[in-house]
């Protein structure tokens, strides 16, 4: 790996990193509409079906991503080493051809 592609890998890993951990619900109480409450948990409460209605109705979606289901799974990344030549099979070694002696 030559350093430009290490620094460039190390690069991708932290912005991975931050991005992961933006995508967290929040886990206090906050008011919308003079009512204060954990609107994550609120969402959530009913189960999956009224989920994506509960997130828009209150537009939490940046507050809780997790619970309105805006974060993926984060990628697998995959190092390979950097592509080497082969080294060749030995290979059987013929005898060098000798003079004839004259008899």
């Amino acid at each position: 790996m030559t350093p430009s592609t290490l620094l460039t890998t190390v690069f991708f890993i932290a912005s991975m990193a931050t991005s992961s951990a933006q995508c967290a619900d929040r886990t206090d109480k906050w008011t919308i509409a003079k009512k204060t409450n954990n609107w994550c948990k609120w969402a959530a409460k009913l189960g999956p079906s009224e989920i994506a209605n509960r997130c828009e109705t209150k537009k939490i979606e940046n507050d809780c991503p997790v619970t309105c289901g805006l974060c993926t799974d984060m990628p697998t990344i995959a190092v390979t080493p950097a592509p080497t030549a082969s080294t060749p099979a030995p290979t059987a070694s013929t005898p060098a051809p000798t003079a004839s002696t004259p008899a």
